[in-house]
This record gives C-alpha cells, sequence and structure tokens, in this order.
C-alpha cells in the first residue's frame, strides 16, 4: 500500500514520497528568455489545503503536460523537490516540485468534489480602479462571458501580437472587458467564442487591470484562466 504524505511534508531534496494533489492552476507553455529551454508551471493543492509549485521541461512537457487538468485530482510520486529562490517565487510558494519524465503521474478514479483554496479571493469590479496600470499588482475575478469580439492583429514592439476582447460581468453584474492575449487568443479564446451563447464561467488568475476604454483587465504571461470549472462557487455564479 502506498504510504501517503501531505503536501507540507514534502521537504527539498526528499525521496519516495506519494502524494494525492489537485491541480489548481495550469499555466501555458513559456520558453526562457537566454535559452531554448521550454518549461510549464502548475499549482498543486491538497486536501489540508497546502499548496506547491511544480514545473516541467521540454521532454517531460511533451511526456507529461497534458496528463494534467486543472481540478482533477492525481497520484504523484518522486519529484524532484527544491526550494524556490526568493526572486524567482510566485503565488507565495516557496518549494517546488520538478517533474520529469520517471515521475509517477496517474490520475485517480475518485475525485470528490473540487473547491478553491483559500488564497483565491475574486476582487469586486468596483475596485479594480485602485489597481490600475500597476506593474506589481495582479487580480483574480471569478465572472460570466456576456460576449465575445473579434480577434485583432496589433504591431507591438515590431512584433505582431493578437487580441480578443471578452465582455464579462461578476456576480455585482458590473460589465468589465476582458483582453485576451496571444497563446490566451488561440486556446481559451477559442473555446468561449466557440461556446460565449452559453455564457461560460471563468476563473482567472494574475490579471492585469488596464485603462482600455475606462477600466479593463488583460492577461499577462503568467495568467490563469479556467473556463466553466466544476467548482460549487462557478456553478452558483452561472445559475
Amino acid at each position: 500500500m502506498v504510504n501517503l504524505l501531505s503536501i507540507a511534508d514534502i521537504k527539498p531534496k526528499m525521496r519516495g514520497w506519494s502524494v494525492h494533489v489537485i491541480v489548481q492552476e495550469k499555466m501555458h507553455i513559456a520558453s526562457s528568455q537566454k535559452s531554448p529551454t521550454r518549461y510549464q508551471k502548475f499549482v498543486f493543492s491538497d486536501d489540508q489545503g497546502s499548496r506547491v509549485e511544480e514545473i516541467m521541461f521540454n521532454a517531460a512537457i511533451e511526456k507529461m503536460g497534458s496528463k494534467l487538468h486543472t481540478f482533477k485530482k492525481y497520484l504523484i510520486s518522486n519529484a524532484d523537490v527544491r526550494e524556490i529562490e526568493e526572486q524567482y517565487q510566485t503565488n507565495g510558494l516557496a518549494i517546488q516540485w520538478v517533474i520529469s519524465a520517471k515521475t509517477v503521474v496517474e490520475e485517480l478514479s475518485e475525485q470528490g468534489s473540487c473547491v478553491l483554496t483559500n488564497e483565491f479571493t475574486p476582487i469586486s469590479f468596483k475596485d479594480l480602479a485602485s489597481y490600475a496600470d500597476s506593474k506589481s499588482q495582479t487580480v483574480d475575478i471569478m465572472a460570466v462571458v456576456v460576449d465575445s469580439m473579434p480577434v485583432i492583429p496589433i504591431k507591438r514592439d515590431s512584433q505582431e501580437s493578437f487580441v480578443q476582447r471578452f465582455l464579462i460581468v461578476n456576480e455585482e453584474m458590473v460589465p468589465t472587458v476582458l483582453s485576451l492575449w496571444n497563446t490566451f487568443v488561440e486556446n481559451e479564446g477559442k473555446l468561449l467564442t466557440d461556446h460565449h451563447s452559453k455564457h461560460p464561467v471563468l476563473i482567472c488568475r494574475r490579471l492585469k487591470v488596464v485603462t482600455y476604454n475606462g477600466i479593463a483587465l488583460s492577461t499577462r504571461n503568467d495568467s490563469v484562466i479556467v473556463v466553466d470549472p466544476p467548482v460549487r462557487d462557478a456553478r452558483s455564479l452561472k445559475n
């Protein structure tokens, strides 16, 4: 029988451990600025509410990345555990698991109910103005998609980018524009466009607040968008 630990029990350089986790965040694949290395980050949580950052590189992304889905539950065994240097810490997390092709990743058949971690606190749209054009502060939101607009090509810094805007409302029924950029257009944007008539619910993390025809929201490279998450709060908002 597998000896299961909690996330908090797993320390740097520890070997021979196993844990049940829920994928809370799955970020897009990114590339290092000074090398061809590709990486993808995740955030896991457990039933005790502990969280940890996970990262995989290059070949591991191809083999393991597609196995992990947001709000699904998994058995993880024997990832490399290391501390994150302070200047690279995000999400308030100081420990990182490195998943390689040798790491065991098994989806569990008993998924149970999904809940949001305490760290997710959606902001009131009425308070967005206080975060406008901040370079360091981001916001988390939960909202319903009301309408979608076409994809627009834009030249930025001599490079072509793509943006797609969506009209969203939150539980306060305050309308706001959300702009998706580049990779988000190709992935979440396409999904939202195809299903906008069903008014999907979004959970978004680490959005920036911008002044676009008033106060609006926009993705960053490290933003996370989950469409119609299987959590009670999202279902309540949609109803």
